[in-house]
């Protein structure tokens, strides 16, 4: 739930990305779908029809992954975190789904890269969404800004070993990558 350190500027970007995603996404099935995300019951193949529900995400759990990393992450991908669970963000990169029973599975599974490929830590890159073309994780490069406002970077793992080579520049912060996404999904209409 989006609480009062958001500020507003932030919530009225992540209430839009929300509304345009649900008003564009028809109706949403997905796999292992959270009961009380749960519209009606699974298929034979266990798909099930899933509705967004408040997160239950707390700034504290999010200030304890900032404390292992070291930096701040971006407050806008905060207010992703905290505000809405969210399934099948499947965009221009896979942003991490929050589902309700385990809201940080997959952004920790993104984090888990900088633990198993040193590539990341070296240059201070922090994975937190994947290619949709399975390249390579996208990231917060936060060596580049004082602030937590980062830019983003898609690393192409193929590449991780060549000297040099730091990810190519995908979008000026977490904000701009959300505006493309919704310029993705209206231009579908």
């Amino acid at each position: 739930m989006l609480n009062d350190e958001i500020s507003l500027h932030n919530k009225k970007v992540i209430e839009k990305f929300v509304d345009t995603f649900l008003s564009n996404s028809g109706e949403g099935f997905a796999l292992e779908v959270p009961t009380n995300m749960m519209v009606g019951s699974p298929d034979a193949d266990g798909w099930a029809e899933w509705k967004p529900v408040d997160s239950p995400l707390k700034e504290s759990d999010l200030a304890k992954i900032e404390e292992c990393l070291g930096h701040s992450l971006p407050d806008l991908f905060k207010a992703y975190l905290l505000y809405k669970c969210l399934l099948m963000t499947d965009f221009v990169v896979r942003l991490p789904q929050t589902p309700s029973n385990e809201p940080l599975k997959e952004f920790n599974q993104y984090l888990a890269l900088r633990d198993s490929n040193l590539f990341f830590g070296k240059n201070m890159l922090v994975p937190f969404a994947y290619d949709a073309n399975d390249a390579g994780p996208a990231c917060f490069d936060v060596s580049i800004s004082d602030t937590n406002d980062y830019p983003v970077v898609i690393v192409d793992m193929g590449r991780t070993h060549v000297d040099g080579y730091r990810g190519e520049k995908g979008w000026r912060n977490f904000e701009e990558l959300l505006n493309v996404i919704m310029q993705d999904m209206e231009s579908y209409n």
